[in-house]
C-alpha cells in the first residue's frame, strides 16, 4: 500500500523519527531545532500544518477555522460529528446517564479549555505564531467568516476554561 502511494506523484510522504517532544504546555515550547528535517508534533494537526507552511517558505498564513472555543454553544457545527468521528480521537464510554457521543463531545470541549492534561490550544497557538515569526519571518492571520467581530449575533465562547 505504501508503495502505492509513493507511485503516485500528487502524495508526498516524508519519514523521520519523531525523536522531538510534543509542543504544549506539559512539554517544551520550542520549534525543532532549525538544522533538523523534523515538523512539530502537538495534540493537534494544526500546529504540524503551520509549522509545516512555514518550513516550506509561506510568508503569510491565513487560518480558517481553528477549534480554540465554542460558537453558540458547539464546538463545530452542528451534526459536524457523529460518533464514529468522535471515536476516532476520543476512546470514550458513556458514564453517568451520558451518551457515548456528548461524553466524547464533553471531552473535546475539556480539550479546548485546557483540562485535558493542561493542554490549551489557544495558549499553544499564540506562543507558536510567536516563534514562527521569529524564525521564519511568516505572519500567521485569522479570517473569520462573520463581517465584524459582533459575529452577526452569534456568541464566541473562549475555550478557557
Amino acid at each position: 500500500m505504501l508503495d502505492e502511494f509513493r507511485a503516485n506523484e500528487r502524495v508526498v510522504l516524508f519519514d523521520y523519527a519523531n525523536t522531538f517532544a510534543s509542543f504544549s504546555i506539559l512539554h517544551q515550547r520550542q520549534l525543532p531545532p532549525a538544522t533538523a528535517t523534523q515538523l512539530l508534533v502537538s495534540s493537534s494537526t494544526f500546529a504540524t500544518a503551520v509549522h509545516l507552511a512555514a518550513y516550506m517558505g509561506a510568508r503569510r498564513i491565513y487560518l480558517v477555522g481553528h477549534d480554540c472555543g465554542t460558537l453558540d454553544g458547539e464546538t463545530n457545527f452542528v451534526d459536524y460529528h457523529d460518533e464514529a468521528t468522535l471515536a476516532m480521537a476520543w476512546n470514550k464510554t458513556g458514564q453517568n446517564g451520558t451518551s457515548r457521543k456528548e461524553e466524547m463531545t464533553n471531552a473535546y470541549r475539556t480539550w479546548l479549555s485546557g483540562g485535558w492534561e493542561r493542554i490549551n490550544i489557544e495558549n499553544d497557538t499564540i506562543v507558536l505564531k510567536a516563534l514562527l515569526r521569529e524564525r521564519y519571518g511568516v505572519s500567521v492571520h485569522s479570517i473569520s467568516p462573520f463581517i465584524n467581530f459582533g459575529l452577526e449575533g452569534h456568541r464566541y465562547r473562549a475555550g478557557r476554561a
